[in-house]
């Protein structure tokens, strides 16, 4: 399969099935079965020669790696809420402290996801709420949590919404948390990694691309 049919067939496919990993399967005589590798459908099926050229395999990774990354210059603003399918667990001190699968995450423009999980997901006595809010001109006023795990409490670690604005009323019950203050953050099979700074609270898994505000130099972003 030559090059530019992987690369246009990308371009097909990950508009048509929603940025899902695509790849080339060689299995076979025929090879070169173009499949998305999120649910194993054979997307197209293309027959070459037995000499099939297996670099060409590298190069439907690195397109199907790069079909998949979402930039957040891409994401919208005002921001937008959206449902997370992928099992997400937060660990500290050896205490997985919130195991969901009903997170959402809010996108926003130069920003990594910020991912709410729901309150009821998180185990007893760990989210303990104290004094002083801020305000987001989208989402409205939060207040925040220290969170105590094995006798460690990490200070205003954690946020809600309890009335959210208009627009973002699924934040309502569900928390935010900084991932640089606990020891692990696990999106899907993505470990975390914490957007810089002091203030915003989003999450960067490999699949998300920047340049990312937060740094020092980037408020004014």
């Amino acid at each position: 399969m030559e090059k530019a049919v992987i690369e246009n067939l990308f371009k097909t496919h990950s508009s048509q099935f929603g940025g899902n990993r695509i790849g080339v399967d060689p299995r076979g005589d025929e090879g070169g079965h173009v499949i998305d590798l999120d649910c194993g459908d054979i997307l197209e099926r293309r027959v070459t020669s037995p000499a099939f050229d297996k670099s060409h395999l590298d190069y439907a990774g690195a397109m199907a790696e790069k079909t998949a990354k979402e930039s957040v210059w891409d994401y919208p603003r005002p921001p937008r809420v959206e449902p997370v399918s992928s099992h997400i667990v937060v660990v500290h001190n050896g205490v997985t402290i919130v195991s969901t699968n009903s997170a959402v995450r809010v996108l926003e423009t130069s920003h990594p996801p910020t991912y709410y999980l729901p309150r009821d997901d998180f185990i007893d006595g760990v989210l303990v709420p104290i004094s002083g809010n801020t305000v987001c001109e989208f989402k409205g006023t939060a207040s925040y949590f220290d969170l105590v795990i094995a006798n460690e409490r990490i200070d205003r670690a954690a946020w809600t919404y309890e009335k959210p604005a208009s627009g973002f009323e699924t934040l309502a019950g569900k928390i935010a948390l900084y991932a640089s203050r606990v020891d692990l953050c696990r999106v899907g099979d993505n470990d975390v990694i914490p957007q810089e700074g002091d203030f915003y609270g989003g999450w960067i898994t490999r699949d998300i691309e920047g340049p990312f505000k937060g740094a020092p130099g980037t408020r004014g972003w």
